[in-house]
């Protein structure tokens, strides 16, 4: 997610992303209109990451040291002992620039406020900024392109960014009512397990140990109350049930399942879409559910066994290293990719409290993993994009930006219990769905 909101017809924001993926940033940028200091971050880890694809990674340890402020070859210019930064300062940099990076391929001078260059400080630059080695970079941030020199702007590749809203700017109706949801206590909901038990019985069982129970949005949802430790009710135990918002619940049935198929959960941890997709085939076929970290692999296994199903084995996996032999080899792949989590907040009140430039480069390890699951799916099979966010930036624009490079995949469209999905996306909102806010895209490989 970027912590700044690109103008989208300049098509900055993509292009930006795809030029660090590429390794093909310009020695020379100048952000205007929007938060430039972020972005000039990004660009700076983007020039550091040492991670072969997906750039910035965002977790490599070029990249933690960039986001962290200590990276040595990232320099921000600044003079604290004078309002405008001196000449000193500025021919400091242009010595700087000819001697060699202390860690990473660049040294990336960071400017964060061109209105403190005076014409003179600009001048010092331009020669080097023309000129001087391959191996340094400068990032000029501006409020506006007027307050760099036309000489100096020449030189430079400029980023347009959406002006950010003030502290007096009014939330939308929309988004008032969407924080207002977002931020409500959220009911405890819970599937069916229909190859254990029915509806019927589940609602029975439930209410008989004192449990209040309403329908929820899906056929075998239920939202709960006063269940006390959910973990010692007898349905619980009996695996009649497992515990899952119908956002969630919806990616399954997004899919085209009918029995018997490969399946590849990439990002799978809990474990609560592999577990329903199982359900779904009627525990015929197989679902290999995949996560980077072995305890939670230990989770979904006892989980599977919780609920009696057989047909989901488990891997170590980072969704953006490539495995030769799974090429081509599933029918349906989901990418339940890691996000800002901003359509959840009501579970995790905890995400009030990241910092927007911890989750910059999610949009970066986002395309990298579908890029990289996109090679596991068969000719004719299924790709499932998903996310617990609302944000465009790491939904609607990761899937246009891996359509426009694979022409072999195009979006499908699906039908759920709440509408029917024409254009094969959909985005979840809690103010109008009741449900957590999501992102679901189905995508189909050609034959």
């Amino acid at each position: 997610m970027a912590p700044w909101k690109l103008d989208q017809r300049s098509g900055a924001a993509a292009w930006l992303r795809a030029a660090a993926e590429r390794r093909a940033l310009p020695h020379a940028l100048l952000f205007t209109g929007g938060d430039g200091s972020a972005a000039a971050e990004f660009a700076a880890a983007a020039m550091e990451c040492t991670a072969e694809q997906g750039r910035p990674c965002g977790v490599c340890h070029a990249c933690r040291k960039v986001l962290s402020g200590i990276h040595p070859d990232v320099i921000t210019v600044q003079d604290p002992e004078h309002k405008l930064l001196s000449a000193e300062t500025v021919r400091n940099v242009r010595s700087d620039a000819y001697i060699r990076p202390n860690e990473g391929e660049r040294k990336v001078y960071v400017f964060p406020d061109c209105a403190l260059l005076t014409e003179a400080d600009q001048n010092i630059l331009l020669k080097t900024v023309e000129e001087g080695p391959p191996s340094a970079a400068f990032l000029f941030c501006a409020e506006s392109a007027s307050a760099v020199l036309p000489t100096l702007r020449s030189r430079c590749v400029e980023c347009k960014l959406s002006p950010a809203e003030t502290e007096e700017t009014p939330p939308s109706p929309r988004a008032e009512a969407f924080l207002r949801a977002d931020n409500a206590p959220a009911p405890i909901t819970v599937q069916t397990n229909p190859l254990l038990t029915t509806p019927e019985a589940l609602r029975a069982s439930l209410e008989a140990e004192g449990v209040r129970v309403t329908p929820g949005l899906l056929p075998g949802s239920f939202q709960l109350r006063g269940t006390g430790n959910l973990t010692k009710l007898a349905a619980f135990q009996a695996g009649h049930f497992q515990v899952q918002d119908d956002a969630a619940a919806l990616v399954t049935e997004a899919m085209d399942l009918r029995g018997g198929e490969q399946v590849l959960d990439v990002c799978a941890a809990p474990g609560g879409k592999s577990f329903r997709c199982a359900m779904a085939m009627g525990d015929k076929g197989r679902i290999v559910a995949c996560d980077l970290y072995e305890n939670k692999l230990r989770r979904i296994e006892a989980g599977a066994k919780r609920l009696h199903l057989t047909a989901i084995e488990t891997a170590a996996l980072d969704g953006r290293s490539f495995r030769a032999e799974w090429e081509n080899a599933f029918d349906l792949v989901l990418v339940d990719a890691p996000c800002s989590g901003l359509g959840i907040i009501r579970k995790k009140p905890e995400i009030r409290y990241k910092k927007a430039d911890d989750l910059f480069a999610l949009p970066v390890v986002q395309t990298a993993i579908l890029e990289n699951a996109s090679r596991y799916v068969k000719p004719g099979g299924q790709l499932l994009y998903s996310t617990c966010t609302i944000l465009p930036e790491e939904n609607g624009q990761v899937t246009d930006e891996f359509l426009a490079g694979h022409p072999d995949f195009r979006r499908e469209s699906f039908a759920l219990p709440v509408g029917k999905v024409p254009e094969g996306q959909i985005t979840l909102w809690p103010q109008r769905q009741g449900t957590d806010g999501f992102y679901i895209c189905r995508m189909r490989k050609a034959t």
